[in-house]
């Protein structure tokens, strides 16, 4: 008896055994799964309806596309010389021992973009979030910078949020080692475009003024700038576009509301036209730009963004304004497909009211890269700019640039 109860564990322990060799052996040992009491999506339908890199939103009809940028750069900058007391404002920028004259940049950009055809037509929303890293914002404390570049809905022709403004047309070709004079400014939006045939556009829009507000200047500490806005800048804009390229003509009408109760407001406006041509006998893909804009007491549309320079200037008990205009323009070209070169350039006259701190003056930018593309969506290159700023009266002051940058974009 005590012979079989000692064998009948060994038996039960070989059946064990026997079908423990017929389940597949882990490849290590691991806890047990939890129980998943979800449906596990095992496919993700695509749209192709707005291109390529859309799929469906499960449950909806609203295609989404998710995609973005990583860009790494350094930059060497010789910095401008700017003379003491520019424009009766003192200098709060780096200076000296101060500057980061070698500067390193890390970039992320998520882009969201929603699209779907509904019952009133077509629905769009977009958005775009952007955080960078860099020396200068390292050194100062201020890293990392988030911010949200772009976020706006686009419904039966309307488009209402933070993009670009309506009244800008070409903004660069270039990396961008220094700045050139042109509009390119985001903003607030409410605007309503009509697209006619033959590819004519035309397009009306309420902006928020708080991004191209210089103010009035008036001698008094405290009181230099522009007060709280009261009513939005309105621009109206006329585009054709074709196979030989793009055109455009654009106006803004701005308050220009002085920060001193004591100074009178203006009314400043702008004007700016551009063509954008495409050069098929040079490339496949060449192409130039050329574009003039003007601005009477409102110098951001003429592209001039030194926080010095005022769209108005209060003397002897009047606000007269500045007047500000610009030329410039790009061209690409591909060397091969892989490779391709850009060129920007602008110049621009500022005309300030005789009396005021700041003498007239004119500057020249000029801007170069040299790319390489190995891979799809991938670049990197080097980027050479210049600028003179010449003041009335004054002695020039200059910037220079060195950049590399590797960026993909996926």
């Amino acid at each position: 008896m005590m012979n079989k109860l000692i064998f009948l564990p060994v038996l039960l322990s070989f059946g064990v055994a026997a079908q423990a060799t017929d389940l597949p052996k882990p490849v290590f040992d691991s806890e047990a799964e939890p129980l998943n009491l979800v449906e596990p999506m095992d496919y993700v339908q695509v749209c192709d309806a707005y291109g390529e890199g859309y799929f469906y939103i499960p449950g909806t009809q609203t295609c989404l596309r998710l995609s973005g940028r990583v860009r790494t750069e350094a930059q060497y900058r010789r910095f401008p010389d700017k003379p003491t007391m520019w424009g009766g404002v003192p200098n709060t920028e780096a200076s000296g021992r101060d500057l980061n004259s070698m500067r390193f940049r890390a970039r992320s950009y998520i882009r969201m973009d929603a699209r779907s055809e509904t019952e009133f037509g077509f629905v769009r929303a977009f958005s775009e979030l952007r955080a960078t890293v860099d020396s200068d914002s390292e050194r100062y404390g201020d890293s990392p910078v988030m911010d949200l570049d772009k976020a706006y809905i686009q419904f039966g022709g309307f488009t209402v949020g933070r993009t670009g403004s309506l009244f800008d047309f070409f903004t660069g070709a270039t990396f961008g080692s220094v700045h050139r004079d042109w509009s390119d400014a985001n903003s607030w939006t409410a605007a309503y475009t009509e697209v006619f045939d033959d590819g004519l556009s035309v397009t009306v829009s309420l902006e928020d003024p708080v991004y191209r507000a210089h103010g009035v200047f008036t001698e008094v500490g405290g009181e230099n700038g522009q007060a709280g806005n009261k009513i939005p800048d309105v621009v109206a804009a006329f585009r054709l576009d074709g196979e030989w390229g793009s055109a455009k003509v654009a106006g803004a009408v701005t308050n220009i509301r002085p920060e001193a109760a004591y100074a009178s407001g203006e009314v400043g406006w702008a004007l700016g036209a551009g063509a954008i041509i495409y050069l098929p006998q040079m490339g496949s893909q060449d192409a130039m730009a050329l574009q003039f804009q003007y601005g009477n007491g409102a110098v951001s549309y003429a592209g001039i963004d030194d926080d010095e320079v005022f769209d108005a200037y209060y003397i002897n008990g009047d606000t007269r304004k500045t007047n500000a205009l610009s030329f410039s323009g790009g061209l690409t070209h591909y060397v091969t497909p892989e490779v391709r070169t850009d060129f920007d350039a602008s110049y621009a006259v500022v005309d300030t009211p005789t009396g005021a701190a700041l003498p007239d003056f004119d500057r020249l930018a000029l801007d170069w890269d040299l790319v390489w593309s190995p891979v799809s969506g991938m670049e990197m290159g080097v980027d050479l700019g210049y600028a003179r700023t010449s003041p009335e009266g004054v002695k020039d002051f200059d910037e220079a640039s060195a950049l590399f940058r590797v960026q993909k974009t996926f």
